[in-house]
């Protein structure tokens, strides 16, 4: 009797084999289903459409590239991430999410929750057409913290959802990056951090109503008087650490001071100086 063992051997899925029989799915949806269900969500919290441009601008990707992942292609990588990811017990699946996502600092973010009356008066600074606003304080990761928070909730609360701009001379580290700022690489020279800051200047210093610049001052000294010009025009959001009576504010700025202290994982606490 011949052998048929290569038939035999040979892998074919039950569902090509019995009518009616259903292999288990990896997912059941498919890959462009989920995204599409995901920016709903992101569109919803927002308060407006966030469009294909600017979630391009987010992730550094054509707007063609983004139209098609979300209307036509299967992208078996998300259903085998959604299928792993639900085999899991419920409490390690949300703890692995929590794990691998990292802090959106907003105004309504839970560490701040206990300042109501402070960050109604830092909400209202959003509508500022223009001026200056400064974040002192000697935590790093509280001064950028609640500058990110700023400049997250500015395009939701903005009338017509503007974008800000910003430059950062650090990564974001434990926080989600705004959309439409600058970082530096932590490991730059000073001398080679102030020539990215010469070079990205120009892209934003015209680039929006809100302009965040969170280590720019001690930085890039010789920028300072442009950056109190600019701020006669529009609203400036800085984060640093000054010195005793830095800024010299110019003559007409609206001007505000914060100071916010804390650090990861623990309430921040935010002071209104002026």
């Amino acid at each position: 009797m011949p052998s048929n063992k290569k038939g035999m051997n040979k892998k074919t899925p039950l569902a090509a084999t019995e009518i009616g029989v259903l292999t288990s799915p990896n997912y059941p949806k498919p890959g462009h289903r989920i995204l599409v269900e995901l920016r709903q969500r992101l569109n919803l919290n927002a308060g407006y459409e966030i469009e294909f441009t600017q979630l391009g601008k987010m992730f550094g990707l054509p707007r063609s590239t983004l139209s098609n992942w979300f209307t036509h292609v299967q992208n078996p990588a998300i259903q085998l991430l959604f299928g792993l990811l639900e085999r899991l017990p419920e409490s390690e699946r949300n703890a692995f999410v929590r794990g691998h996502c990292r802090i959106l600092p907003t105004l309504d973010h839970a560490c701040l929750a206990s300042e109501p009356a402070i960050i109604d008066h830092v909400r209202s600074l959003l509508s500022r057409p223009a001026g200056l606003t400064l974040i002192s304080g000697q935590s790093d990761y509280a001064r950028h913290f609640l500058l990110s928070a700023i400049g997250n909730s500015f395009s939701q609360q903005d009338a017509n959802h503007r974008p800000i701009a910003g430059l950062i001379c650090k990564p974001p580290g434990r926080l989600v990056p705004l959309n439409r700022a600058f970082y530096l690489a932590s490991d730059l020279s000073s001398e080679m951090a102030l020539r990215k800051v010469n070079h990205l200047w120009p892209k934003i210093r015209e680039a929006a109503p809100m302009l965040l610049l969170d280590g720019v001052w001690l930085r890039a000294p010789h920028k300072r008087a442009e950056i109190l010009k600019l701020s006669l025009g529009r609203h400036l959001v800085l984060a640093d650490e000054f010195g005793p009576g830095e800024p010299p504010v110019l003559k007409g700025t609206q001007f505000s001071c914060l100071e916010v202290a804390g650090s990861p994982g623990s309430t921040l606490q935010v002071k209104i100086l002026r």
